[in-house]
């Protein structure tokens, strides 16, 4: 697990620390295909098969800032701030439920040709 430079993205956390509540996945990057509003809804909801999450409401809408698509889950939320080149976009992905973030990464380049310039994983609600 690289970022575009070749990185392996920063995962704060110490072992410990008790109780995990969940990952939280922080991912800064830039996107080859801006979707519409619709395509983005749809996309959410695809990652959240592909994490096995449980949907409870998505909304997709442009702001004055770019396309923003925000994903309630039973087990926490995703959200995606997208702006087209040269600025760039923010990916949150919170969960209580554990992920792979290979499976994110790659999802995010198959939909959007998304490459992480910056990635920052914590492990949430510890103490």
């Amino acid at each position: 697990l690289r970022t575009a430079e070749g990185q392996r993205p920063r995962r704060l956390s110490s072992k410990a620390m008790t109780p995990l509540i969940g990952q939280h996945l922080l991912l800064d990057g830039i996107v080859a295909y801006m979707p519409n509003a619709g395509e983005l809804h749809d996309i959410l909801i695809d990652l959240a098969q592909a994490l096995a999450v449980t949907v409870l409401e998505v909304t997709a809408l442009w702001s004055g800032e770019g396309l923003v698509g925000i994903m309630l889950i039973a087990e926490s939320h995703v959200a995606m701030h997208l702006r087209e080149l040269p600025l760039g976009s923010a990916i949150d992905v919170f969960s209580c439920k554990p992920f792979s973030i290979d499976t994110v990464l790659a999802f995010l380049d198959v939909h959007l040709g998304f490459k992480a310039t910056n990635m920052i994983c914590l492990d949430r609600g510890q103490q």
